[in-house]
């Protein structure tokens, strides 16, 4: 249950999770777990609202419907054995062709960008797929590695401020939410009004990342926080600063939901997990009536601003720069 694919043994791996698994739950022994403690290479996770463990083949059945976590509530928002096997094979087949046959045109189901048509269309009115994904190019913002738990100080180097009306806290994410799957660090943070914000400052050494293609943000909503809207997705806004003054905001939600969790019957197993969010730099330099276009190569800072909710309560980790 503590495999750590990293070193020797790195290379690119999919994990494939569903949020009414009945078989596997504990924070150690999730995909969730596997993918966290993962590095030097590429990786990618699928989320899958409604599915369980055992329909991902004809062998196994259907046991963990009867015999595991699952209650009679949850059964209603199980999606098909046909939709399982969609899901299999759909994102098993695009990763082996991308990763062995070197077809990147499939990199962007991976990254969130699009999903496989015949899974779309399996299920369509229970399923719903978040994905994680890491590259190893990369310039890492923010990365809560571990103590000394810091928040005012960034893993880029560059001084961290806050607007809200408490101060983030910083901790492995299991420490901070009981219903955090995640066995790594992050930052938890609320607010109460629109507007509030958390800036990382860039160094001047980091500050052109125009040969980045995407903004990446790893966010959940934390489970049962009343600052969040009941089964509906949370906003935020990512700002970047150019060293002219000029600014642009991009909605996370153009490009990616921030999902409310889905809620289990026995609610010790909802789950607070993050999903990527990845905003494509280009965002920020078209040609817009009345915003202005910053400069990629001149980047001083990036706020995380809260301008979509009144309200909210989230955590996040792995802020960063991506191809």
């Amino acid at each position: 249950a503590h495999e750590t694919l990293a070193g020797p043994w790195a290379a690119p791996f999919l994990v494939i999770y569903g949020s009414l698994d009945g078989d596997i739950t504990g924070v150690p022994q999730t995909g969730f777990a596997m993918f966290d403690r993962a590095d030097d290479a590429v990786r990618s996770m699928v989320f899958v609202y409604g599915s369980i463990h055992d329909r991902y083949n004809t062998v196994w059945g259907d046991g963990d419907l009867y015999f595991g976590t699952l209650g009679a509530q949850d059964l209603p928002n199980v999606i098909t054995a046909a939709a399982h096997q969609e899901i299999a094979k759909g994102y098993m087949s695009a990763f082996f062709r991308q990763h062995l046959r070197g077809e990147s045109q499939w990199a962007g189901i991976f990254r969130g960008e699009w999903v496989p048509a015949a899974v779309s269309q399996a299920d369509p009115a229970k399923l719903k797929i978040y994905t994680q994904y890491f590259d190893t190019v990369k310039t890492v913002v923010e990365e809560s590695g571990g103590p000394p738990w810091n928040w005012q100080a960034s893993t880029i180097g560059g001084a961290v401020s806050s607007t809200l009306p408490a101060a983030p806290q910083e901790n492995m994410l299991a420490a901070l939410d009981s219903h955090s799957p995640h066995e790594t660090g992050g930052l938890q943070l609320a607010w109460t009004a629109n507007g509030q914000k958390l800036q990382f400052d860039i160094p001047s050494a980091n500050q052109d990342v125009s040969g980045y293609a995407a903004l990446s943000i790893r966010v959940a909503q934390k489970v049962d926080s009343q600052s969040n809207p009941v089964g509906a997705p949370q906003v935020l806004y990512a700002t970047l600063h150019d060293t002219s003054g000029k600014a642009r905001s991009i909605r996370s939600d153009k490009f990616a939901e921030i999902p409310a969790p889905h809620k289990r019957q026995y609610n010790q197993y909802t789950k607070s997990a993050m999903r990527t969010v990845r905003i494509p730099l280009h965002a920020y330099t078209i040609e817009v009536i009345g915003t202005q276009r910053v400069d990629l190569q001149h980047v001083q800072s990036l706020s995380l601003d809260f301008l979509g909710n009144l309200s909210g309560e989230v955590e996040i980790d792995s802020v960063e720069l991506t191809k």
